[in-house]
């Protein structure tokens, strides 16, 4: 949430960092009200069973990242190179970045492939489950895309954000 807040997918009053405590207070509460929110439809209907593929999807999304800290060091040096040194750290000539960048990856890979495959979970595939994940794919390019669409209108290059980091 507070990532998403950053990135002005959902109103930047969820990425405001509490003076006292230093934590994101508003993006914890949003997290607290989903959580209930899903603990609820969990314990009272049968609805998140649709979801229960959806994990692939987020799984997956692990193994991006990992593969993207992967390349980092490599494809944006200049970035990678005015970063702190404890980021710059390497392991036989190879950034750690890299290395548990790689791991990340076949571990978020794994982990998905897991959580539906038959061998794995002793269930078949289940094909209105599978569509679950297609659905929210779709639903994470739409919803960059009413942000992207949003924040254009009043004024905000989002791709501003993501030329270098940290933002400007």
């Amino acid at each position: 949430m507070f990532a998403w807040s950053f990135d002005r997918i959902i109103p930047s009053a969820f990425s405001d960092v509490e003076k006292r405590f230093h934590v994101p207070r508003n993006a914890l509460i949003l997290c607290f009200v989903v959580g209930l929110f899903f603990l609820y439809l969990t314990v009272f209907t049968t609805v998140l069973s649709y979801f229960s593929y959806g994990i692939l999807a987020v799984w997956i999304g692990v193994g991006i990242v990992g593969l993207a800290a992967a390349a980092f060091p490599f494809r944006r040096k200049d970035i990678f190179d005015k970063s702190p040194k404890m980021v710059q750290t390497r392991v036989a000539g190879v950034p750690l970045m890299s290395i548990f960048g790689v791991i990340t990856c076949i571990t978020g890979w794994f982990a998905g492939v897991a959580m539906v495959a038959p061998q794995f979970t002793g269930a078949p595939v289940n094909p209105y489950y599978s569509l679950m994940i297609v659905g929210l794919i779709a639903l994470a390019f739409v919803i960059y895309g009413v942000a992207r669409w949003y924040n254009g209108r009043i004024g905000i290059d989002m791709d501003v954000g993501f030329r270098e980091l940290p933002p400007l």
